[in-house]
């Protein structure tokens, strides 16, 4: 029996067996969603060039009858994203997107807002507006509505609020920044974060959507987010994010920052 039809971006897709591929998209309806597509390796009408990394679709799907992972049985392309497939410095980041949702989402948990801040992601790095920059927001914005805000108003050791006081850096246990006196006795695990920095990435969290391209990072303040975002995630993951080394090769070579990853 088919169900409502959903509207989802791919985010993974790999081959399975002869003839058939598995499928992971993230749904404005059902959230993270795995599925399968009989037939889509051979397809010549219902899946060709459809079932690809960032393509949005609005596609039909079925139980399957062995109850395993329900069936892709028809897929309208919305929108392929086509910019991140042919321009190397837009695909990239559109990867990290894509396996920042993998990672950080469950199956089955519709987050709309999410969905839209996917969208809004692939829309800004298909314009070609400052992809790293964009890769940035996104996963600052997408900690935020995965639970995991960083606390960038005030000390997470004693309190206080900094305001516009110079930070003693970011604890990426804590995910909290710490000023400048607790910083002192903080014995190690504090990374730099410049003032610039800090209220950059307060903008980011507080802007509308529509307002944060208007946010002109320099590359040291870039490099900082990258590094605080990375190691705070490292630390929620227990893992690292596969597609942050080659971003970080990209954001030195055209901004001539260190930026270093593990």
């Amino acid at each position: 029996m088919l169900r409502q039809p959903l509207h989802g971006i791919v985010i993974a897709v790999s081959d399975h067996g002869e003839s058939d591929k598995f499928v992971t998209l993230y749904t404005r309806e059902r959230g993270k969603m795995r599925a399968l597509a009989k037939g889509a390796r051979r397809s010549r009408k219902r899946f060709v060039n459809k079932l690809e990394e960032f393509s949005y679709l609005r596609l039909q799907h079925r139980a399957s009858r062995a109850g395993g992972l329900p069936l892709i049985t028809e897929a309208e392309l919305l929108d392929p994203h086509l910019p991140l497939r042919l321009r190397h410095e837009r695909f990239l980041p559109g990867m990290f997107l894509c396996e920042l949702i993998q990672r950080f989402t469950l199956d089955d948990d519709a987050e709309p807002r999410l969905f839209q801040l996917l969208r809004w992601g692939l829309a800004q790095l298909c314009q070609g507006n400052a992809p790293l920059r964009t890769a940035a927001l996104f996963h600052l914005r997408l900690l935020d509505l995965c639970g995991y805000r960083p606390g960038l108003e005030q000390c997470g050791r004693c309190g206080s609020p900094l305001g516009n006081t110079p930070p003693g850096g970011f604890s990426p246990l804590s995910g909290t920044i710490c000023c400048r006196t607790c910083s002192r006795l903080a014995r190690s695990g504090l990374l730099p974060l410049q003032l610039q920095t800090l209220r950059l990435l307060r903008d980011g969290l507080a802007l509308d959507l529509s307002r944060l391209p208007r946010l002109g990072f320099p590359p040291g303040a870039l490099a900082e987010s990258f590094t605080l975002l990375d190691a705070m995630s490292r630390h929620l993951l227990r893992d690292e994010l596969r597609c942050l080394k080659p971003l970080a090769e990209q954001l030195n070579r055209d901004s001539g920052s260190h930026l270093r990853t593990r």
